[in-house]
């Protein structure tokens, strides 16, 4: 059966995929295949492949929905419906993500995350805010999907005031390690505070961020791609300048939190630049020995 015969995909879902023939067929396979199984109600497919953001390391992630009384033999096949798209090498339950979701590798490279769901259970989930539909014969899913698409992020400003307070202390604890010798322990005190970057970046554009995957390719116009430069080789020069660059995509962080969200800080300006001071003292060497 060809693929103009089987499951048509929706064009945003070509486009998306248009040069990984792989990932298409494998989609194309897939779709045609549960579209057969007894109780599937829907099927959606969802990261990179629904934002558009394809690339040779993408893989598949789609939601089958499945009726609540099909649903443990749906996924019981689980081996047979991953095997209709190549030839498994290695494959894992991912319960303690979800009780019943899996992830498969083909041998060509491909991986395949399915996760299973009964359509009286599906909860709302930013995750799926730009899935899309591939298959759907209940109206549920659509209204379960507009709830998921109108998902925005109200964050306590109060948290936000504390993550300020929470950096800069952590940036002068991280920063005096490096002028220690300490680096790999700074290594880990950078990952606090690209979290703290994280959050804001996700306040600011109220929405949650949902992956570190390919920061540098995905947001190449934002100033979140300088997260990319702040994970550095473990020595002093390449730990230095990922401080350095952490400092400055904070510092126009908090300008636009200030101004956007209209965010008083706890810490006045003078205190952040004689904080900013210290720490390029302990970068150069200067103090913290």
């Amino acid at each position: 059966m060809t693929k103009s015969q089987s499951t048509l995909l929706p064009n945003r879902v070509v486009d998306s995929l248009r040069g990984y023939e792989g990932l298409s067929d494998a989609l194309h396979t897939l779709t045609d295949h549960f579209s057969r199984v007894k109780g599937i109600y829907g099927i959606l497919v969802s990261g990179s492949v629904a934002t558009g953001n394809v690339d040779e390391y993408s893989d598949l992630d789609l939601l089958v929905v499945v009726s609540y009384e099909e649903l443990q033999n749906v996924w019981q096949d689980r081996y047979d419906h991953e095997s209709t798209v190549g030839k498994i090498f290695f494959r894992i339950d991912l319960v303690d993500v979800y009780p019943t979701s899996a992830v498969a590798f083909l041998e060509d490279g491909r991986k395949i995350h399915i996760t299973y769901k009964a359509v009286t259970e599906l909860t709302v989930e930013a995750e799926y805010t730009s899935a899309i539909t591939l298959l759907n014969n209940d109206s549920r899913i659509d209204d379960w999907l507009l709830k998921c698409r109108q998902i925005t992020i109200s964050y306590d400003f109060a948290r936000l005031a504390e993550n300020d307070r929470s950096f800069w202390f952590w940036l002068l604890q991280g920063t005096a390690k490096v002028g220690r010798g300490e680096y790999w322990a700074a290594y880990d005190t950078l990952n606090t505070l690209r979290e703290i970057c994280i959050e804001a970046h996700a306040a600011l554009n109220k929405k949650p961020f949902q992956s570190y995957r390919r920061i540098e390719d995905r947001w190449k116009e934002s100033d979140i791609s300088k997260l990319s430069r702040t994970v550095p080789k473990i020595n002093q020069g390449e730990i230095s300048k990922a401080y350095s660059m952490i400092i400055s995509l904070y510092s126009e962080l908090r300008k636009d939190m200030v101004k956007k969200l209209r965010l008083s800080w706890n810490i006045e300006l003078d205190n952040i630049d004689v904080i900013k001071k210290l720490a390029d003292q302990f970068l150069n060497g200067e103090s913290g020995v």
